[in-house]
């Protein structure tokens, strides 16, 4: 970020300076100064295609759906053909719960450049999020994801906590006691692991898309199923140990 705000300085007219530190405070989560940096580009250049991109998603996470969507609606008549329009479409529609609206213009972008593994990791998202229980993945996902990066921090290090407590809860009292301690154990794990890797487990078990995944995320998802197999033993031994205290 500190190159990102250098060259703003050193090249204030630079419409493509403020797309790179606007996708820089986007990364951080500040998806207001990632929107001001945008719309300071397009004051400058209003047909510069990055910064409307970084504008519609800014707007799309800040809440403001119909105006992101009239921001992507613009560029498509601008540039119909650009796969990158495209793929922000994709990205704004699934952060509104369109998930058949993602699929069409993740497809569209692909079309337009096959080899793009951004294009593939979308498509790959929005044939999932047709699954209501995926969906709700995403919501989630785009929430921690809206959250300063030191409070996504809090978020795991609360959750951490909150794991640790529920190993001292007595097991065996009641069927239904354990089941939800169970998964609130569960919960609790999947918060710490992360909505990124998860979505790489959870497609990893469907065979008609874990093609598209990478050998990395392949070999994540692998190691992930054993952490969670692990973990699972020592919520079952320890439950034995409370059981026989």
């Amino acid at each position: 970020e500190k190159a990102a705000r250098e060259a703003v300085r050193l090249a204030p007219n630079s419409a493509a300076a403020h797309q790179n530190l606007g996708a820089c405070r986007a990364n951080q989560g500040d998806w207001d100064d990632a929107r001001r940096e945008a719309e300071a580009g397009l004051a400058l250049e209003p047909n510069h295609l990055g910064c409307a991109n970084l504008r519609a998603r800014a707007l799309s996470r800040l809440g403001e759906g119909s105006e992101s969507r009239e921001t992507v609606a613009s560029s498509l008549n601008l540039a119909p053909d650009s796969a990158s329009v495209h793929h922000t479409a994709g990205w704004v529609c699934l952060e509104q719960d369109d998930a058949e609206g993602a699929l069409e213009h993740f497809s569209q972008a692909l079309r337009i450049n096959p080899t793009n593994k951004d294009y593939h990791e979308g498509l790959l998202q929005a044939l999932e999020a047709r699954r209501v229980i995926y969906r709700k993945f995403l919501a989630y996902a785009f929430w921690v994801s809206r959250q300063p990066k030191d409070l996504r921090f809090a978020i795991r290090l609360v959750a951490l906590i909150i794991y640790v407590l529920l190993l001292q809860v007595p097991y065996g009292v009641s069927g239904f006691l354990n089941g939800v301690v169970i998964a609130l154990w569960t919960f609790i794990l999947l918060i710490m692991i992360g909505p990124s890797r998860l979505f790489d487990l959870v497609l990893f078990f469907d065979p008609k898309v874990r093609y598209v995944l990478n050998d990395n995320q392949r070999r994540d998802a692998v190691l992930l199923i054993f952490i969670l197999l692990l973990a699972l033993a020592i919520m079952i031994l320890v439950a034995e140990l409370h059981a026989h205290v």
